[in-house]
């Protein structure tokens, strides 16, 4: 993933699925039927990179997930999902988690989910 180099590089990135109800992109993004989807996949490749670095205590690997609706936008990892948003409030208004590991990782894609 082209993403994964960026991140490891010092940007952030954003994985995106688009389209139609019923196209697959939840299943595309978090998987289904046994298997690991986009986010996991990234999120994995991303931790055994760091895991693999020479000091691993050095970085932060954290998630934040939205849906983005045609004029709404929910905050998936927020305790009141439905609790309205501010546009002028930047990401301040947005739930970020830390990750220290896969299961972790999981745990998060998966409540999001």
């Amino acid at each position: 993933l082209p993403a994964i180099d960026f991140v490891w590089e010092g940007f952030n990135a954003s994985i995106m699925a688009m389209g139609q109800v019923g196209t697959g992109k939840t299943r595309t993004l978090f998987g289904g039927g046994g298997q690991e989807g986009l986010c996991e996949l990234a999120v994995g490749a991303l931790l055994d990179r760091i895991f693999l670095s020479q000091d691993p205590e050095d970085f932060t690997l954290a998630l934040s997930i939205w849906e983005v609706g045609v004029s709404q936008v929910t905050d998936l990892l927020r305790e009141d999902p439905a609790a309205p948003m501010r546009a002028d409030n930047g990401s301040k208004g947005f739930a970020s988690l830390r990750v220290r590991s896969q299961t972790e990782a999981v745990q998060v894609l998966e409540a999001a989910r």
